[in-house]
């Protein structure tokens, strides 16, 4: 899932950003015109409708990761071996320890992208302050993330630190599924009356309630029998019919402002059935590529700054092609580097 995910994120955050008629996402704000114009495209089918696609969806590649990681917090402080050692999580630590295991995968990525964007034309204007809130992963709370997180993919590590902080002070002590499901409730109440294409709306979704379903949804799937789904999940024809049902809704529910809130549970369950029913040869790049997703996650912007122009002028699948070849390599180096530092886990204790 997690090499699933990072391709449609890599592939949307190249095509969203080619000139002309190219359909843009409905991510932190929602305007109908953009839904519209998704109809529109696929009642006019041309040569780019692939492109127009990934451009409009490709984004909820995030809340794939946003759900794993719920996932895999469940798992690994509430479900391991270790749940009784677990159970006396040290705030502090638990805190220190995931913030610098996000700062070792950020910051060879940031550090490349700053040099390379200083290098070529259009550089964005790093002031100190705004170094500094990347690097504590607070620039998620600023008046107007929008234009002050750059590159864009970086708003990701802050509304994770969110996360954990609301993991380890509410939803790791009070485990009962009602906890979490209030939480994802009070998430809409925060959200729904709010106009759809403001300003508000956007801050408040690049802040810990616009992730709170797909996190949310992680961990109460996590912490289900599992046992006892997988017994009435293992056949093929489950798997395509939960997709064929997923899909057809993923699309109505974008259509609509108050339905849009519920999609990223839909593109969760999509990619699960998407997945289960991959052949085992696509499947092991797909695991492949989720081996250096996070690598590829804060690399992929140094190919597109260098690869857009080529999509820009018109030859839009020759940039793209190279764009993805020229993203994956650096993401290999950089993983290579990447596993050099030394990891937190290293010299910081979890336990109390």
């Amino acid at each position: 899932m997690r090499g699933i995910a990072i391709l449609a994120i890599m592939l949307h955050n190249f095509c969203h950003w080619i000139n002309g008629p190219i359909v843009k996402e409905n991510e932190f704000r929602f305007r109908i015109d953009r839904a519209d114009g998704l109809f529109e495209a696929l009642r006019n089918i041309d040569l780019y409708l692939p492109v127009q696609l990934i451009s409009f969806f490709g984004h909820y590649g995030v809340p794939v990761f946003l759900f794993l990681s719920g996932w895999g917090l469940v798992m690994k402080y509430e479900n391991s071996t270790l749940n009784t050692q677990h159970s006396t999580l040290n705030t502090i630590n638990f805190l220190l320890y995931n913030y610098l295991k996000l700062l070792r995968i950020m910051i060879i990525g940031f550090a490349a992208y700053i040099a390379v964007d200083r290098m070529t034309p259009g550089a964005h204007n790093y002031t100190f302050s705004v170094i500094v809130e990347h690097l504590l992963m607070v620039v998620n709370f600023v008046p107007d993330p929008d234009h002050t997180i750059h590159p864009g993919p970086f708003w990701f590590f802050g509304i994770m630190m969110q996360l954990y902080v609301a993991y380890i002070v509410v939803f790791h002590r009070f485990r009962h599924w009602s906890v979490v499901v209030a939480a994802i409730v009070v998430a809409f109440a925060v959200q729904l009356p709010k106009e759809p294409d403001s300003l508000d709306l956007e801050w408040t979704r690049y802040n810990l309630f616009g992730s709170l379903l797909p996190f949310g949804a992680g961990l109460l799937l996590a912490r289900a029998n599992l046992n006892r789904l997988q017994r009435h999940t293992e056949s093929y024809s489950f798997w395509v019919m939960t997709l064929l049902v997923s899909l057809p809704l993923i699309f109505a529910f974008s259509m609509f402002y108050v339905s849009w809130y519920l999609v990223p549970i839909f593109v969760c369950i999509a990619s699960i059935a998407f997945v289960k029913l991959l052949p085992a040869g696509v499947l092991r790049y797909a695991v492949w590529l989720g081996g250096i997703s996070s690598a590829l996650f804060v690399t992929h912007p140094i190919a597109r700054k260098l690869f857009i122009g080529i999509s820009r002028r018109g030859d839009i699948y020759s940039g793209l092609l190279q764009y993805v070849i020229v993203a994956v390599m650096i993401a290999w180096i950089v993983k290579m580097l990447t596993d050099k530092i030394p990891h937190p886990k290293q010299f910081i204790m979890h336990n109390s």
